[in-house]
C-alpha cells in the first residue's frame, strides 16, 4: 500500500531528478543525442545513398559511439602496432528520423569523430564531408531535411587511406549530435572565454559571441551574457546589442568584473559558466552555456611551471584515444576511471599523443584539476590524413587547425597546443622533420 509518505517522497526523488538532468532545450536550440537506432554494415554499399527505400533490414542495429573493429577477428599476421585487428575497410550506418519543425529553423548534425574519411549523405544528397578521423566537425542539414517526414542519413567512413602507428578503430567512434536553432543563432563553437586580467580580488571576464544570420534581411540583436560562480550563483551580467548582417555573421564582444574569483587549480578545479542568450526584438532566439576557469600560469626557463603564482611540478603521460581492450568507442566513463587511475599514480598533465581527443576527455581534465597539451596530428603525412603532399600541408593545417583550437579554447585543462608530433621548423618533401619533444 502506498502511503502518503512514500508517495512524497517518490515525488521529491522525481523533481530532482528532473532538475540534475541535462538540459537539452535552451531557448529556441534543441540538442538531441543522436547515436540510437542506426544500421551498420561493412563494404561497399552505393545503393545506400540514391536509394531512400534501400533495404537495410539485414544490416547490424548498432548504438554510437562504434567500432566495428575491436569485435574483430584477431590476425596474428596483421602488423602488431595496430593491434592486429580488421580496422582498415569501408562501413557504412544508416538511420531514419522524423523531424518536427519549421521553414527557416536551421538543421545540424554535430560529429566529434569519425574514423575515417567521413560522407554524410542526407535524403540521398552529399550533405558534407570531412577529411580527418581525429577531428570534431559539423555538416549543415538544413537544405535536405523535410519536417514532418521520414528522413535518411547515412555516413560512410573509409579507413583505407588512413595510417597509422597505433590502433586508431574504425566508424563513428564518437558522439553524434543533432543540432536545431532559429535563423539567428550563436555559431558552431562560436562562444569564445578568456580572462585577461586576474588577481585574488578581481578578474576580468572577457566574452566574444559570434552571431550567425540565416535570414535574407540584416538582424538587430541583443546579446546577454551572465556569469554563473562554480556553485550557480550570478556574479556578473552584460548586455550588448549588434548588427548582423543578411545572410552574414558577426562578433559582440563584452567584459565584466569578477569580484574574489576562485581560481582553476589541480587541486581545487573551480570552474564558472558563462550562459548567453541571444534575443531578436523580444524573443530570446538561442542560448548556450560553456565552461571556463579563472587561472594563470607561466613557463619560466629558469625556474619551472608556475600555476596561480604557486610553483607546480608537472608529472605527465603521452595518452592514445583508444581505451584498450574496449576498443576506440569512446566512453565517458571508461575515460573517467582511466584518468582517476593516473591521478593515484601522481598524474597531473597528458599529452593527447597524437591527435585530438574526444571532446570529453577535456571535460574530465577540466573537472579533475588535469592539465592537457592538447596535440592535433601525428606528423602532417598519412597519419594526419594528409594524402596529397607537401602542397596541401597549408590548407590541411588552416582547416584542422580552424576546428582544432575553436572547439578546445575554452578548457582551463589546456595550457600547451601542440601542432603536432615530430614536426619540425622545417621540413622535407613529405611534410616530416624533426621531432619537437
Amino acid at each position: 500500500m502506498i502511503t502518503k509518505n512514500l508517495l512524497k517522497q517518490a515525488l521529491t526523488v522525481a523533481a530532482a531528478l528532473l532538475l540534475s538532468a541535462p538540459a537539452t532545450v535552451s531557448a529556441q536550440r534543441t540538442v538531441t543525442d543522436f547515436n540510437r537506432d542506426w544500421k551498420f554494415t561493412k563494404g561497399e554499399q552505393p545503393e545506400a545513398v540514391s536509394e531512400l527505400n534501400f533495404d537495410d533490414s539485414s544490416w547490424q542495429p548498432v548504438r554510437l559511439p562504434h567500432d566495428w573493429a575491436i569485435s574483430g577477428p584477431f590476425d596474428a599476421n596483421a602488423s602488431g602496432s595496430t593491434g592486429k585487428l580488421p580496422w582498415q575497410g569501408v562501413g557504412w550506418y544508416r538511420k531514419k528520423f522524423t523531424l518536427q519543425g519549421s521553414a527557416g529553423q536551421r538543421a545540424y548534425f554535430d560529429f566529434d569523430g569519425v574514423m575515417a574519411f567521413p560522407k554524410v549523405y542526407v535524403n540521398g544528397h552529399l550533405a558534407g564531408e570531412w577529411d580527418y578521423g581525429y577531428m570534431s566537425f559539423r555538416v549543415d542539414a538544413t537544405p535536405y531535411i523535410h519536417f514532418g517526414e521520414e528522413n535518411i542519413i547515412a555516413v560512410e567512413a573509409d579507413t583505407r587511406r588512413h595510417g597509422s602507428r597505433w590502433y586508431p578503430g574504425a566508424g563513428i567512434y564518437r558522439n553524434v549530435r543533432m543540432t536545431m536553432t532559429e535563423p539567428v543563432h550563436i555559431a558552431h563553437w562560436g562562444t569564445f572565454v578568456t580572462t585577461p586580467t586576474v588577481s585574488d580580488w578581481r578578474a576580468t571576464v572577457r566574452v566574444r559571441s559570434t552571431i550567425e544570420n540565416h535570414e535574407s534581411t540584416n538582424q538587430e540583436v541583443v546579446v546577454e551574457v551572465s556569469i554563473l560562480d562554480p556553485q550557480g550563483k550570478s556574479v556578473a551580467v552584460s548586455k550588448k546589442r549588434g548588427s548582423v548582417s543578411a545572410n552574414g555573421a558577426t562578433e559582440v564582444d563584452q567584459q565584466m568584473l569578477v569580484s574574489n574569483p576562485q581560481r582553476w587549480d589541480v587541486d581545487h578545479p573551480n570552474l564558472y559558466t558563462a550562459t548567453t542568450t541571444v534575443r531578436v526584438g523580444d524573443k530570446a532566439v538561442d542560448n548556450e552555456s560553456v565552461k571556463f576557469g579563472v587561472r594563470t600560469f607561466v613557463f619560466d626557463a629558469n625556474r619551472g611551471f608556475f600555476l596561480n603564482g604557486r610553483r607546480v611540478q608537472l608529472h605527465g603521460v603521452d595518452l592514445h584515444h583508444d581505451l584498450g581492450a574496449l576498443g576506440a568507442a569512446f566512453n565517458r566513463r571508461a575515460m573517467q576511471r582511466e584518468l582517476e587511475i593516473m591521478k593515484e599514480m601522481g598524474v597531473n598533465a597528458l599529452r593527447t599523443s597524437h591527435n585530438p581527443p574526444a571532446p570529453e576527455v577535456l571535460e574530465l581534465c577540466d573537472e579533475m584539476g588535469i592539465f592537457v597539451w592538447d596535440e592535433c596530428f601525428d606528423k602532417w603525412n598519412a597519419t594526419a590524413d594528409n594524402l596529397k603532399g607537401p602542397e596541401n600541408i597549408l590548407p590541411m593545417a588552416i582547416r584542422q587547425l580552424n576546428n582544432f583550437v575553436q572547439r578546445d579554447r575554452n578548457h582551463p585543462s589546456v595550457f600547451v597546443w601542440s601542432v603536432g608530433n615530430e614536426i619540425g621548423t622545417s621540413v622535407d618533401e613529405r611534410g616530416d622533420g624533426m621531432s619537437f619533444g
